[in-house]
């Protein structure tokens, strides 16, 4: 003779916790996996655009920042019905008028990121900028600023954006190398010396 036995009613409060927690489990898994995709994505352009990882970590920063700001968005919606990409919209609104007041600075790490993808000189070459007096080899190349070494011993440091607001005359030379290479210099790097006067 089968027993029934009687199945015990979970509380509904129970249900709505255990719900919770699986919605909190669900988004930190998608938020770990979408920070572990931007990651990989960045390296994939690193070695395409032959740049060393570290010149490009501002990029898997912002990528894992807008994962972060995604999954709060979510679980602020979840638990307290808030809209949450509503209130961002302020925030950066208000981060958007900081960003235009440090515009300049911005503008040449975008340059040099630039200057990877482009390539239009390398490590190495004779460049001119024109209508400006300025000329040298070029010897080092970072976030904001791309050395020349004139003719005659000194080294001129040119912003990156102004690459993309002037005519620049390149010369190739046998000894250039890519720009990835030399992107963040070394620590035992050293300037060249001056000549004697």
């Amino acid at each position: 003779m089968p027993m029934n036995l009687p199945i015990p009613a979970i509380p509904a409060e129970l249900v709505s916790h255990l719900q919770d927690l699986i919605f909190v489990g669900l988004v930190v898994a998608l938020s770990i996996g979408a920070s572990v995709i931007v990651g990989r994505v960045v390296e994939w352009f690193a070695v395409r655009l032959q740049a060393p990882r570290l010149s490009l970590r501002p990029l898997v920063i912002t990528g894992r920042f807008l994962v972060l700001v995604v999954a709060i968005s979510s679980c602020a919606d979840h638990f307290f019905g808030v809209d949450f990409f509503a209130l961002m919209g302020g925030v950066l609104a208000l981060i958007a008028i900081g960003f235009f007041a440090v515009w300049s600075t911005l503008s040449n790490v975008l340059c040099s990121l630039f200057l990877l993808t482009v390539r239009p000189f390398q490590v190495g070459d004779e460049v001119e900028l024109l209508p400006d007096p300025v000329r040298g080899r070029v010897t080092d190349l970072n976030l904001f600023f791309t050395t020349l070494a004139t003719d005659d011993g000194r080294l001129v440091q040119i912003p990156n954006n102004l690459f993309f607001q002037r005519v620049v005359v390149r010369r190739r030379t046998a000894v250039a190398l890519p720009l990835g290479e030399h992107f963040a210099p070394s620590p035992s790097s050293t300037p060249p010396a001056e000549p004697p006067r």
